[in-house]
């Protein structure tokens, strides 16, 4: 895909399977956030830690993860030479899906 960074959020026993898959960083979720994470230290997050596209293999994985929301602020806003950036779940209830595929997802 061309990507400069590529973060996978997983626990520490999971990071070096993550980075095989391609990772160039690794949050650990038992230890910090992917919010703190992109903060680095600052109170604000600056469009260039954000990101292009996020999969979020996590939220409605049957356990009652929501993610959605905080991946969405973590997503670039849209500048004179960029889209915003794309959040792109991987789980979810044939509902979900559907109201997805036909009226859209709640905002």
């Amino acid at each position: 895909m061309g990507a400069k960074d590529i973060v996978g959020v997983c626990s520490e026993k999971n990071a070096d399977f993550i980075t095989g898959l391609g990772a160039t960083h690794v949050v650990d979720y038992a230890k910090e956030t992917i919010t703190s994470f992109c903060l680095e230290g600052g109170k604000e997050i600056k469009n260039d830690s954000k990101f292009d596209v996020i999969y979020d293999a996590a939220s409605y994985s049957g356990a009652g993860e929501d993610y959605r929301d905080s991946a969405v602020e973590l997503l670039k806003l849209p500048t004179e030479a960029t889209q915003h950036g794309q959040y792109v779940g991987i789980n979810g209830s044939p509902g979900f899906w559907m109201r997805g595929l036909t009226i859209g997802l709640p905002k």
